[in-house]
């Protein structure tokens, strides 16, 4: 059979990777949520007439075999994006969180918040949402989702119907408000407002309400 005419494409694809989604965007930098690793990601993909022969992978942080097939770039993809998930930082998308909590058999806890208005939210993010403690600690325990209401913060209709429905369903009527949730969405226990004592008291509640959830079952 005579061998089709070789025809040559280049296809740049950027990312980036902020824990919960990895989505295109033409200037690549990847930046891992818990390595803090950063990456320049280029894919360049000849093409033999119909057949896409092969991809290569160019970066500057990660060891790849060049040359490796669709199938196994989509399976990295893929593995990239539930590990995003894990590592600690707050996601918008609690169905993507839900799917990455059973993975890892976490607990999820829901931040209804309204991030650029609520000063007592403000508040307990800095003292105590941000800290390392309570940072390492969600790292290896939980799933963190923002449930956002903001004044002025940019967002899409989607998370917009989604943040009503969640603050719907657990019956939210104020800011802050955190709920853990399990895997499947029960309710394992909440507080309502600032919390006093930092991270640890922070932590020390979430650890009461995963124990009394596990005595339940």
């Amino acid at each position: 059979a005579r061998r089709p005419e070789r025809r040559s494409w280049r296809e740049l694809v950027g990312f980036v990777w902020s824990g919960s989604s990895v989505r295109p965007k033409d200037s690549s930098r990847v930046r891992g949520a818990s390595a803090g690793a950063r990456l320049t990601a280029v894919f360049e993909a000849p093409s033999f007439g119909n057949t896409t022969k092969a991809l290569k992978y160019s970066s500057p942080n990660l060891s790849m075999t060049p040359m490796k097939t669709v199938s196994s770039l989509v399976l990295v993809l893929l593995t990239g994006t539930l590990s995003a998930l894990a590592a600690s930082g707050w996601q918008t998308d609690f169905t993507a969180a839900q799917t990455a909590a059973k993975k890892d058999g976490r607990a999820i806890l829901l931040d209804f918040t309204g991030s650029d208005w609520c000063g007592w939210c403000i508040k307990m993010k800095k003292d105590s949402l941000d800290q390392k403690a309570f940072q390492e600690f969600a790292d290896k325990k939980l799933m963190l989702v923002e449930v956002d209401f903001p004044n002025n913060k940019k967002q899409t209709d989607e998370v917009k119907k989604q943040n009503e429905g969640l603050q719907k369903k657990y019956g939210v009527d104020g800011y802050p408000t955190f709920v853990l949730v399990d895997q499947s969405g029960k309710e394992l226990g909440r507080h309502v407002g600032y919390l006093k004592g930092g991270p640890s008291a922070f932590v020390q509640k979430i650890e009461e309400w995963t124990k009394t959830g596990a005595s339940k079952k």
